[in-house]
């Protein structure tokens, strides 16, 4: 119960869908802010210092540093910069003066050689110096910047370039005010989008639930829709399959309960009725009627032990108990007790093997395995009551077959013998005695241990085998 309760309390994938999307248009906001306002004046700057940069190196790799006035004055055109070439001692060889105040051709010998000589370590020197207007300077906030950029050229050569920084307030306050315009549009947007795709995507969710809660309640025949999404028509795939499973499952429990009623029913109603006769009649308390009593006992517990035997195989409840033994005298053994059991009643079973082996597996599961084989053969071989017993190895597998000669298997059952309690609704045999399981406990106890079984089939016999890891 309280793990529904918590699922209950779950939040629906519509909203999480919503939540995701306000998120995601949220982190485009704030970077938008960042970069269009916070750091608009920072990339703008760096902008200005790489494009001084690609100057000054033009001019580093010109004939002669650049010596040609004509090249100085294009540069400084291109960049709206003023460009002065200095000797070591800060004296001026070449300039370009390209804007009105510019800072470095206002600055004295000594003032451009202090910046030469702030150039030394690095090889270059980038600063900021407010420009000053004709009559004075201006208010801090509508100042306009410069940038003094000094390069050392070579050991006697520095170049020295002052570029003008035009202000940014106005453009950041433009872009604030679009930016909020902006914010509410992405807002509104992400929330109409939100809604949009979480109905596309919680629609055929719901058609799922309703149809998950149909097979839930019984309804085996359900069919899962697919939509058109890839992971959707994955998902139906799969629920398609597990309801036919279950469906199957369901029959087989169905005729499973059948079947064991049945078997129940009749050895119950014998021994009932016997008892009640010996009871009642003192002619009747037989040793004949007790041994019918004690055998169909006997039957009732082989089939209760059947039973909990496969149910417990194929829930894995059981673990395998590995040990290596020889194979072929564990079947030799087995065939020799099966035929002074069935002996008196006229059966021939012979074994014939290749070459000794030994394996690695639960000795008494594959005894269990070889013995219901035994038994099934016991109950359909013909009317000269032979069996055959026989081993071969093949590579690193070792194949036990047991062949009967009755009329072998029809083909449209043929599928189904490895069912549980199919045998009996098959007809193959019907007045045979075995609990129907035999075959089921084969199968099982084979796939434990990474094997696999089969059957060849004719209308002389049939010929059961299953197959080990050597």
């Amino acid at each position: 119960m309280d793990k529904q309760k918590k699922l209950k309390k779950g939040i629906s994938i519509k909203w999480k869908l919503i939540i995701l999307l306000m998120c995601f248009s949220a982190a485009i906001i704030i970077l938008l802010w960042l970069f269009q306002v916070v750091f608009l004046d920072s990339f703008y700057k760096s902008i200005k210092i790489n494009g001084v940069r690609s100057c000054a190196d033009k001019i580093e790799r010109a004939d002669n540093f650049g010596t040609d006035s004509g090249l100085i004055w294009t540069l400084a055109g291109e960049n709206d910069s003023c460009i002065m070439l200095l000797d070591r001692d800060g004296a001026e060889l070449y300039s370009a003066d390209r804007f009105m105040d510019c800072v470095i051709h206002k600055m004295s010998s000594w003032e451009r050689y202090l910046l030469i000589e702030q150039a030394e370590e690095t090889g270059e020197w980038v600063s900021y110096a407010q420009i000053k207007y004709f009559g004075g300077w201006q208010p801090k906030e509508t100042s306009a910047q410069s940038i003094i950029y000094v390069k050392l050229l070579d050991r006697n050569t520095a170049v020295l370039i002052n570029a003008r920084i035009s202000p940014v307030d106005s453009t950041v306050q433009t872009l604030r005010v679009q930016l909020y315009y902006i914010t509410g549009a992405l807002a509104a947007l992400s929330i109409v989008m939100a809604l949009i795709i979480s109905k596309l995507v919680d629609r055929p969710i719901k058609h799922l639930k309703q149809s998950v809660q149909q097979l839930a309640a019984g309804n085996y025949d359900v069919t899962f829709e697919s939509n058109g999404y890839k992971e959707i028509n994955e998902l139906t795939g799969a629920l398609n399959n597990a309801a036919g499973e279950i469906s199957r499952m369901e029959n087989e429990r169905r005729q499973l309960i059948a079947n064991v009623s049945h078997d129940l029913r009749t050895p119950l109603t014998l021994i009932s009725g016997y008892a009640e006769a010996m009871r009642d009649l003192p002619d009747e308390n037989t040793p004949e009627n007790a041994q019918i009593i004690i055998d169909e006992a006997k039957r009732l517990t082989g089939l209760v032990h059947d039973l909990l035997d496969l149910s417990r195989l194929q829930a894995g409840e059981k673990m395998l108990s590995l040990e290596k033994f020889n194979l072929t005298e564990a079947v030799g053994e087995l065939v020799k007790r099966m035929n002074q059991l069935t002996q008196k009643d006229g059966y021939a079973i012979s074994f014939n093997y290749d070459c000794s082996v030994s394996v690695t597996a639960d000795k008494s599961r594959i005894a269990q395995a070889v013995y219901n084989l035994l038994l099934n053969a016991v109950d359909f071989t013909g009317s000269d009551k032979k069996i055959y017993v026989s081993q071969r190895v093949s590579g690193h597998r070792v194949r036990i077959s047991v062949r009967d000669t009755g009329k072998g298997i029809p083909s449209e059952i043929l599928p189904h013998i490895w069912d549980r309690y199919y045998s009996q609704s098959s007809g193959r045999n019907k007045g045979k005695t075995g609990t129907g399981l035999g075959l089921s406990i084969v199968k099982t106890v084979c796939e434990l241990h990474g094997g696999a079984c089969g059957v060849q089939t004719n209308g002389q016999g049939s010929t059961f085998w299953f197959e080990l890891p050597v």
